[in-house]
């Protein structure tokens, strides 16, 4: 996919380039980019080349996923979970020649980098009230794996049940990985 964003007032966009692939085939795709008025260009039967940029961001996506797993020493099941934080990351980095960051040309506004943490460290996560008891432990150990979609709180694995949960009130450890101090398959 490239997508060609106009920079003014109310975001558009005006242009989607596909390779031909049949999933634009189904569900009326064609007709539904036509009735907004975008455009939807494809690239030349069997010539990956022409879609060069497309295909440089999925490579730097997956070397991303790679380096997270193996250092974090995350199973290799896990690749899903990193490769959404590999994408969460790139759209919040400036671009090398413009400078400009891809979160900010979508919102209008430069994103707040303050909820940023290690993919795979360390976590101890509050236990929630009615899993707490009054004695014994208040805390579960976990590995930290995502972002919330629609709020301030963190995605994380627990060690221990092996399910994966949110929680906004985690203690993050990131110099540490968990799945490094346990043997856990995938």
């Amino acid at each position: 996919f490239l997508l060609e964003v106009e920079n003014q007032f109310g975001k558009m966009i005006k242009r989607i380039r596909s390779d031909r692939g049949r999933e634009y085939e189904f569900l009326g795709f064609n007709s539904f980019v036509q009735s907004l008025g975008i455009i939807h260009e494809t690239t030349p039967p069997y010539s990956p080349s022409s879609n060069g940029v497309a295909k440089r961001k999925n490579r730097t996506l997956i070397d991303l996923t790679n380096a997270m797993l193996i250092d974090s020493g995350a199973p290799s099941n896990l690749w899903d979970e990193a490769i959404l934080i590999a994408c969460h990351m790139i759209n919040r980095v400036s671009h090398k020649k413009t400078k400009i960051v891809p979160y900010e040309l979508w919102r209008v506004h430069k994103p707040n980098l303050g909820y940023l943490r290690v993919w795979g460290c360390l976590t101890f996560v509050r236990l929630v009230d009615p899993k707490r008891l009054k004695l014994g432990e208040q805390l579960t150990t976990c590995a930290f794996l995502r972002y919330a979609l629609h709020s301030t709180a963190y995605g994380f694995f627990d060690m221990e049940k092996n399910i994966i949960f949110e929680s906004g009130d985690a203690i993050f450890h990131e110099n540490k990985f968990s799945f490094k101090s346990r043997n856990i398959g995938g």
